[in-house]
């Protein structure tokens, strides 16, 4: 790493300025101020997509009621740089793959917030709507 000889920051800090600069709700304060004024470092700390879970719903990561769920945690950072990068959750060989079908993950996945479902996702490669468009384009109809 070298330290840069002019000031940048990170692209992510910049998206969080502008969006508050535009006022966008999720991103400013009800009195129009910059609601993560600390850039990402803050965002990921305070940012919560639904009450009590943020951005990395992670038990290590929250001040945790629940397993990866409840309030703001300050020293959220500091955490997940102790254990290595990664959340206190460890997940066992059973719940490592097939993520988008696998029942035992997506359990824990709604128990923890990150889906508002335990139900299998679908993934479409094939979607008629698409293909109409497609052809549309290509001039037949």
């Amino acid at each position: 790493m070298v330290q840069p000889d002019r000031d940048v920051r990170p692209f992510q800090d910049v998206l969080i300025e502008l969006g508050a600069r535009l006022g966008l709700p999720g991103l400013t304060n009800e009195d129009g101020g910059a609601k993560y004024p600390g850039g990402y470092p803050d965002y990921i700390v305070n940012h919560e997509r639904a009450p009590g879970i943020g951005r990395w719903p992670v038990g290590a990561a929250r001040t945790a009621t629940a397993e990866g769920k409840g309030a703001a945690n300050p020293d959220q950072l500091e955490q997940y740089v102790e254990n290595g990068a990664s959340g206190a959750t460890s997940s066992r060989p059973n719940e490592r793959y097939f993520k988008h079908a696998n029942k035992d993950y997506l359990e824990i996945a709604a128990a923890m917030g990150l889906i508002g479902a335990p139900n299998q996702i679908v993934l479409q490669i094939y979607v008629e709507a698409m293909q109409k468009f497609r052809l549309a384009a290509r001039g037949p109809w």
